[in-house]
């Protein structure tokens, strides 16, 4: 029946916070410092922080790039070796797959350079299975949009 909901499993949110405090919870939750675990364990994690020269943005965050700006995606994972981490951009309602490679190592630490496109938007970091299922979903970086490169925002980001 199409009103009968899909089982997701027992899915985490992890929650990156400065201390195990109330309010450094809260703070990291407002800040969107989080990922969601969608299978529960205990041990998988993610981070996604972006670095464009002396700036960076982590996940929750927001970074002003300039278009045609060159940037790098630092993606942290554990415990998913031999996954594949799919970079997911997003901007002027739609997204597509920017990157995909595998995951070597159950503490990895992947670089992935990028080209800002200018416009207002995001970018995300998926880990799947080798049989394609979802494992772990970074929350986005925001990535703001460049004044002059506004003009150039209204192709979907499939199509750049």
């Amino acid at each position: 029946a199409p009103d009968k909901q899909v089982p997701v499993g027992k899915p985490r949110a992890a929650v990156f916070a400065a201390a195990l405090s109330q309010r450094a919870i809260f703070e990291a939750v407002r800040s969107g410092r989080v990922f969601v675990d969608v299978e529960g364990t205990r041990t998988r994690s993610i981070d996604l922080r972006v670095l464009a020269g002396s700036t960076s943005a982590a996940m929750g965050g927001t970074l002003a790039m300039p278009r045609g700006g060159r940037f790098e995606l630092q993606v942290d994972t554990r415990d998913v070796d031999g996954a594949r981490l799919e970079i997911v951009r997003g901007d002027q309602g739609s997204h597509a797959i920017a990157s995909t490679q595998a995951i070597a190592g159950d503490a990895a630490n992947t670089r992935i350079p990028l080209e800002a496109t200018g416009c207002q938007g995001w970018i995300r970091a998926d880990v799947r299975s080798t049989r394609g299922e979802l494992l772990l979903v970074s929350n986005p970086v925001y990535l703001a949009a460049d004044r002059l490169g506004r003009a150039a925002c209204r192709t979907p980001a499939a199509s750049r």
